[in-house]
Order: structure tokens, then sequence, then C-alpha cells
């Protein structure tokens, strides 16, 4: 996605010293989003002073990731292009706010380290005094083991990071929505997704709204969660993040989520949409499953015709044994635990993907190994975004190629604010970029926000629900 509108060359600025494990875990982090990180570190050799060669990078920049501790680090003296007086960084943030560049800040928290603050006391005055008349909103890190491999070192400031960039980057993409205005009426691809229906030649993805308002979709769920779930305004993601909290344990909030699930299962109708893909002739190779209940899988073994296994990710385990790994389940067999790159199936299988796992998963596990699959927090999804990036961790490999190369068919899948994180983590992973096969959205966007999201992920929109298109579907699958 490296030439669209949201391709950003990102300047990070900082003490390099007392922070250098942080800015190597900023670069990976926006490399990870294709972005181009610019470091002074990378600048080399320059015949002009180090200031201004500093500025002139930061002028081909469109945006400041800056990071503050409590060092102030290198004063450039007149000769070198500063007033040895200001820190370098202060003379970035100077230049940057001239040049009208936004600046996004994350600062350590007031218990960093002492050994790791400025010993003179001048010095640590001008830290303060700096850090106080910052005048930006700013998030606040604490301090980690920076030890371990690279992609496990400072996570908590890996999901900062992350959180803050993408936070910017859907303000840039609610801007070009507000900026490009309504448009002239839309195109009607409604021929075209029936047709990658009934060829099977595209990767269907599943979400709640296939349930429409009834039990087992979104709102359905949020609302048993409880306090909070009545706010349409408010995801899924963040009513369970508040749930978890009260129950105050991860396997009281798991089981209580298990028993809203399997109560809504009983109560819900196969949707159809499970059966306009359960009656075509050919199934596609995979379909990508983000609902948290296990009807389409039902519906597959009542058939009884088609051999299918159902692959996940592992969030957590006992002893964090298993963590990030892959699941592999298939009916009255034993589960498989494997890694990314390592998971096998049988050509002759229909894959069910479900990224987001489901907590009904777990009854077929042994309990000793307290594995946990569900995706439905903040922190989970911030958890599973972040290991995405390690080749044992993410995607299925397996999976890659179908995923790029295939035409993507979104049925009932909402794109709030997380789905939308989880499907540009995907296609940034998979490296699905320009030239890719074709994603159609069978959806009737709820926000101006959704539609930008679905705009920047390059997707076409069919404006029907979903079951509404299933029927339409159904009925010239049966006059064909």
């Amino acid at each position: 996605m490296r030439g669209d509108s949201t391709f950003l060359r990102v300047f990070v600025s900082s003490t390099s010293e007392d922070l250098k494990v942080h800015r190597a875990v900023a670069r990976q982090i926006i490399g990870n989003l294709r972005w181009e990180p610019v470091m002074m570190e990378d600048f080399g050799a320059s015949p002009t002073a180090t200031v201004a060669a500093c500025e002139q990078e930061l002028e081909k920049c469109q945006l400041v990731l800056l990071i503050l501790a409590f060092r102030k680090g290198w004063i450039p003296s007149v000769a070198q292009g500063g007033n040895g007086i200001d820190s370098i960084t202060a003379l970035e943030l100077e230049h940057a706010r001239k040049r009208s560049i936004p600046v996004l800040a994350m600062m350590a928290n007031e218990d960093w380290p002492g050994r790791l603050w400025e010993p003179d006391d001048a010095a640590r005055q001008w830290v303060a005094a700096f850090r106080r008349d910052l005048n930006l909103p700013a998030e606040f890190f604490g301090q980690e083991d920076t030890q371990g491999a690279d992609e496990k070192r400072l996570p908590g400031f890996r999901e900062l990071v992350r959180k803050v960039l993408l936070v910017h980057m859907e303000r840039l993409m609610a801007q070009q929505q507000r900026e490009i205005g309504p448009q002239a009426g839309p195109i009607d691809y409604c021929a075209s997704a029936r047709e990658f229906v009934f060829e099977a030649s595209s990767i269907p993805v599943i979400g709640h709204g296939v349930y429409a308002e009834g039990p087992l979709s979104s709102n359905a769920l949020a609302k048993a969660l409880g306090e909070h779930g009545d706010d349409p305004s408010i995801s899924l993601a963040t009513v369970a993040q508040y749930r978890e909290h009260q129950k105050l344990t991860r396997p009281s909030f798991l089981n209580e989520f298990n028993r809203i699930v399997l109560q809504q299962s009983r109560e819900a109708k196969l949707p159809l949409a499970f059966r306009m893909l359960l009656g075509m002739p050919r199934l596609p190779p995979l379909v990508v499953v983000t609902t948290y209940d296990q009807l389409f899988e039902d519906a597959l073994v009542s058939q009884g015709s088609r051999r299918h296994v159902v692959v996940t990710h592992i969030v957590r385990s006992a002893s964090g044994e298993h963590d990030g790994k892959i699941l592999v389940l298939r009916p009255g067999q034993e589960p498989i635990i494997t890694l990314a790159d390592k998971v096998d199936v049988d050509a002759k299988e229909y894959i069910v993907y479900r990224p987001l796992g489901s907590p009904l998963l777990h009854a077929q596990l042994n309990p000793s190994w307290e594995i946990d699959t569900v995706v439905i927090t903040e922190t989970d999804h911030l958890t599973f975004l972040g290991r995405l990036e390690n080749e044992h961790m993410t995607v299925p490999t397996r999976f890659n190629n179908w995923l790029r190369r295939k035409p993507l068919l979104f049925l009932g899948y909402g794109l709030d604010l997380w789905n939308y994180r989880l499907f540009m983590h995907v296609f940034r992973v998979i490296d699905r970029g320009a030239g890719a096969a074709p994603i159609l959205a069978v959806r009737n966007p709820t926000s101006d926000k959704e539609v930008a999201f679905w705009e920047a992920l390059g997707a076409k929109l069919v404006l029907l629900d979903t079951n509404e298109f299933a029927r339409q579907a159904m009925s010239a699958s049966a006059h064909a």
C-alpha cells in the first residue's frame, strides 16, 4: 500500500543513548506500517552543519514522532547550527512547528529510573521545563526490560507506538474522506459479488453482521456483557475490555463469555449468508470467520459431505508455553499446535480460519493446557496485532497466496476501528499491495468513518444487507 496517500516519512526525534532500544522499536513499528522511518543515525557524513542537515531531512517528512525521557542530550554549538543552549531535540521540534509538520509526543513516566536522568541540576531543570512547556497531547510509557529478542523487547512501549501511529493514520483517513466529499452515485458491484460466490473464486470473510441485530451480533454480545453495551457508538472490544476488568480474572471473563455465546447460539438462526455459501456447488479453499460462535462449522458437520479444519491463534496458554502458536482442529482428531510457517492442511479440506478465535473451541482441548484463543478486548487485539509481525505467529504461511491473490468478499463485516486495524495489519503482513485481486464488501456502512476505512482497504462497497444479498444470490443461482 506504499503508493496510497497515507504513506508517510516519519522523523524520529529523541535523545540517543538512553533511548537506543526505544528508537529501534519505533523504527520497527514504522517499517511494519510500510512507512519510512527517518533517523539521525542514518544520515551519514554531511558537508552541511549537523543542525541544518537534520532540518533538511525533517522537511522531507510528513510526521514527527517525538520520544522524551529525562536526558537533555546533545546541545549543538553556534558553529554547529545551534544556540549552545537548546538540545537538538528541542531544535527539531521548533523546526517542525515552523514547517507545520504534525508532531506525535510520547513521554517517559515520572518514575523513570534515576540513573537515566540528567545528573546535572541545570540540565535536569531544562528538561523539566521542556517537558512542562511542550504543549502537546502525549502518551506516557514506563520502564521495561530491554533484553531478549528484538520482537519481544519493550512490549508495552511497542504497543503504544503502534497505537499512536494508527490513531494518526485514522485521522488522515477521516480527513481524506471529508475532502473527497460525497461521491457521484455508487457503482453497482452486486453482480460481480454474486459471480465471486458462484465461481467459488473469492475468499469470503464473515463478520457479526450476518446476524443483523439478533443473537450473536456485535450489539447483542456487547449488550449481554453488561455496562455500556447499550451504546452503539462503543465497540465490542471496548465493552469486553471493561467487563474483563470487572471480572478481575481472565478465566472468569472467558467463562461468562462462553455462556453468552452458547446461549445466543441456541437462540440464533442460521444466517442466509451461511446457507448461500454452504449451498454452492463448490466451496472456496478458505473462509475467514471473525464471529465467536460455531454455527458455520456445525452446519458443515451436519451436511456431512465436506471435510473441514479449523485454524486459529493461541493468545495465551499455561506458563506461556504455546503463546502465539497456531491451533489446528479437525473433528474427531487430536488437536495440533504448531508454528505459522509449519501449518499443514490437506488440499481436499475446507479451511475455516478464525483469526479471533472462539471460547467454544476450548472445550475440545486439554484443560491443563489453559489454551485461550479469544481476541475480543482491546488488549487482546493489541497483543494479536503485535504478533502478526513474527513469522512464527503470523497469518499461516499456507494462506498467504490465497489472501494475496484471490478476491476477498466481506460478508456482514462491520469495519469498526479494531476490525479495520486487523485487516490493515493482515494486508501488510501478507504484502497485499497494488495490483492485488479486488475486494468487495457487502455492507451498508453505518458512518462516514467506516466508508473511509473501506476506501483505505481498497474495497468496493455493495450497498446491501448481507442476508438480502444472499437471498438474491440464491435466487439467481436457482434460475441459472
